[in-house]
């Protein structure tokens, strides 16, 4: 469909399931307060905002929440009712894996790469690394203690981290960090239809008892 691959034959039911997301023209980190619902069906949705590939030069692109929320804030707090569920796959994982997987367990969802698909290096904050190593004032992390913690903490795939080189210490516009060169890596995002809405007041007198 346009520029969108269809893996299995669609499901009209799931098609015609009506939806109501928060949209914005701009990413979340941008404009957390002009966000607005928009109502309709999942293949509305598709249509609209899946099947023509937009390439957007800096990050925070256009975005969609997991529901509806009061108002036009991207708050957790603003969040009314959830429609989808939207899962980042950030450690590596092939695409076509995904999709495969996806496909066996009979289940529907919506599969695509996101801006940062495709990294070959990934910053690690000192501050944080180094509390993780041990490592004392006037040290420095080694290329082991940042292999563990992309491995052990943030999961990444061992093909991901085959051939790791190590620029070290470097002041970037997100900060102080180590940084790690590495293989290129898949990063996707998965987007789940509900089968039905989840209304948090309907499942708590507050946010977090309705998390809970």
């Amino acid at each position: 469909l346009n520029q969108a691959n269809i893996a299995s034959p669609i499901d009209e039911v799931i098609m015609e399931t009506k939806l109501k997301i928060a949209f914005s023209a701009r990413g979340m980190n941008r404009s957390k307060d002009r966000y607005a619902n928009v109502e309709c069906t999942v293949a509305d949705m598709i249509r609209k905002l899946f099947t023509v590939h937009r390439q957007d030069n800096e990050k925070d692109g256009q975005h969609i929440l997991q529901g509806s929320v009061v108002g036009n804030n991207r708050a957790n707090a603003a969040v009314d009712a959830v429609y989808t569920l939207q899962l980042d796959l950030d450690c590596g994982d092939y695409f076509d894996d995904v999709v495969d997987s996806i496909r066996k367990s009979g289940l529907f969802a919506i599969v695509y790469t996101t801006h940062s698909d495709q990294k070959a290096s990934t910053e690690i904050s000192k501050d944080m690394l180094d509390k993780r190593a041990g490592i004392g004032a006037g040290q420095e992390a080694s290329l082991e203690d940042a292999l563990s913690y992309l491995q052990t903490d943030k999961r990444y795939r061992a093909h991901v981290l085959e051939g790791a080189t190590w620029e070290g210490v470097q002041h970037t516009p997100n900060g102080i960090k180590y940084v790690v060169h590495h293989q290129k890596m898949d990063k996707l995002r998965v987007l789940f239809v509900l089968s039905e809405p989840f209304n948090i007041m309907k499942h708590g007198s507050t946010t977090q008892a309705s998390k809970e």
